[in-house]
């Protein structure tokens, strides 16, 4: 592992290192996890333009090997319709009928209004009971370096 990142790294597994060290150590691998990540993107551009990936057919995999026993997979996806629209279920399901409707389409539900459950009758909550859960995330966090500002607690870090 890279001696940056492993310091940041054993920083934040430090029990003693400060709640601030730690939010410094996170911000600095948060700054080289986006450098990385942009790096990476720019290198599987060039991937997907090499002759050996355009001109490979849907569906197939493309290996490319590297050095130091590395290799770089490229799976090719086939194509997928997809609706550019978002029509009413009842209209696909009037303009197909229903046993056309469900050859081509399958319908995902998911609850887009949780508090007009509340509304609903005794009987419509049960049944959305037994088919639902709650589920709970957790917060999100993120960290990053202030550019131009430097701590007056640190003046050298």
């Amino acid at each position: 592992m890279d001696t940056r990142i492993k310091s940041e790294v054993d920083t934040l597994r430090n029990a003693s290192a400060t709640l601030a060290e730690k939010i410094a150590a996170a911000a600095r691998l948060w700054d080289l996890q986006e450098e990385i990540k942009t790096a990476l993107e720019g290198f599987k551009t060039d991937i997907r333009a090499l002759p050996e990936v355009t001109t490979s057919d849907p569906g197939s995999t493309v290996t490319l090997e590297g050095k130091d026993l590395t290799r770089c997979k490229v799976t090719l996806p086939t194509p997928s319709l997809v609706l550019t629209t978002d029509p009413k279920v009842s209209d696909a399901l009037t303009t197909l009928g229903p046993k056309d409707f469900n050859e081509v389409f399958t319908v995902t539900l998911r609850v887009t209004n949780p508090k007009q459950l509340d509304s609903l009758p005794a009987q419509v909550r049960t049944w959305l009971g037994k088919i639902t859960k709650m589920v709970v995330h957790p917060p999100r966090v993120s960290v990053k370096s202030l550019p131009g500002v430097q701590d007056v607690n640190n003046p050298h870090g």
